[in-house]
């Protein structure tokens, strides 16, 4: 788990994270985020080119533990 670890923080995202001042990224792996989506009340893996911020909206509202397992897969 550690390869995925990071420091929770708010990520700018373009289409819905202006509604909250966007998303808590929670990890980082390889080019992806898992964030929680406070608009769906569950977490989102999502690709990113530049730090802090979050290239797409995703609405899976997954609980923590299958996001991660999910993230770990791709």
């Amino acid at each position: 788990m550690d390869k995925v670890k990071t420091t929770p923080c708010k990520w700018a995202e373009r289409e819905m994270g202006n509604e909250g001042s966007g998303f808590w990224v929670i990890a980082e792996y390889k080019d992806l985020v898992l964030y929680y989506n406070d608009i769906e009340d569950g977490f989102n893996i999502s690709h990113f080119e530049k730090h802090g911020e979050i290239d797409e909206y995703h609405v899976e509202q997954d609980e923590l533990y299958f996001a991660i397992l999910k993230l770990l897969k791709l």
